[in-house]
């Protein structure tokens, strides 16, 4: 909690990427089919599509001051040549259904 209130009080620190980036958990099915486990939601995973160009991840942080002459500010992180993509998206057949009592749905008379 306290790394948390302090992220909310001075923003985002890629000082903290060394200590590592869990984000969610990979599941690889008998069948091959791929999951993300992100948190509890479950997102399908499959390949996307081709690109013929290089792409290269790189994190930008600004900063808060002012900018002067002659002084740096911000920081940048190069992460490196992206390998592979993919394309990530919720399996909505596993969702629960939603009943919504007619009573609930009851906003009073619009013409009154």
């Amino acid at each position: 909690e306290e790394d948390e209130e302090e992220e909310r009080r001075n923003g985002f620190r890629s000082q903290a990427l060394s200590n590592g980036g869990l984000i969610g958990r990979l599941n690889v099915r008998k069948s091959g089919k791929v999951e993300l486990d992100w948190g509890g939601r479950i997102l399908e995973m499959s390949p996307a599509a081709g690109m013929n160009f290089l792409t290269t991840a790189v994190i930008v942080e600004e900063s808060d001051e002012k900018p002067q002459n002659g002084v740096t500010t911000g920081e940048s992180i190069g992460m490196g040549k992206i390998m592979g993509r993919f394309v990530l998206a919720p399996i909505w057949n596993e969702e629960e259904e939603w009943d919504v009592a007619p009573e609930e749905l009851d906003i009073g008379t619009m013409n009154e």
